[in-house]
């Protein structure tokens, strides 16, 4: 059976990805009263609703529950059981990936060696750093890792330039890209995420 054709993003769906990947996770849930709460915050964000100058904080309780909660963020098919560990300007992502429903489900065309290799699930780690100023982001790759395996040269590449952004378009890895909604900042703390608007 052919996979269904993929859906454009929406502008609030690009917007909720570069909140969220600028900010984290953290594998605890918030009780119903302050999820309606953090909710109530970040719709605010990805509907353009902060007055200037505004000053939004996330804890990464509340970020996580977003994740699992938000109608507004999807994640991709085959990709499961996200956790970031947080540091200034830093993250850790770590999920579980299942390569064939990610192919099936994308406009993906790897090369035969890579289709052999990456086949069925595997653990997937990325660590990154993060910049945020004046209106713009940057989120660099520091490193990747499959089941505990570096990732170097062609597979390199290939996650970075194929994977990555067919699975999260509103993001360009590696280079700068313009923030979404007036933001003038996106800054990953210890613990926390700040969110600023012009």
């Amino acid at each position: 059976m052919l996979p269904k054709p993929l859906k454009r993003p929406t502008i609030a769906s690009r917007c909720s990805y570069v909140v969220l990947l600028c900010i984290g996770l953290q594998a605890v849930i918030l009780s119903p009263e302050s999820l309606q709460s953090t909710r109530e915050k970040f719709d605010r964000i990805v509907d353009g609703h902060l007055n200037a100058g505004e000053l939004i904080i996330f804890s990464e309780l509340e970020i996580n529950s977003l994740l699992i909660h938000s109608p507004k963020m999807k994640i991709p098919p085959g990709i499961s059981d996200l956790s970031v560990q947080l540091h200034a300007d830093q993250a850790i992502v770590d999920a579980d990936v299942d390569f064939e429903t990610v192919k099936m489900n994308s406009k993906l065309t790897p090369g035969v060696l890579i289709d052999l290799l990456l086949r069925g699930e595997h653990k997937l780690r990325l660590h990154c750093h993060v910049d945020s100023a004046n209106g713009m982001g940057l989120i660099r790759i520091t490193s990747l890792y499959i089941d505990d395996t570096p990732l170097q040269g062609t597979f390199l590449e290939w996650f970075l330039n194929e994977l990555l952004v067919d699975q999260i378009p509103a993001v360009r890895f590696n280079e700068p890209f313009p923030l979404p909604k007036n933001l003038n900042y996106i800054r990953l703390e210890t613990g926390r995420v700040a969110i600023k608007r012009f």
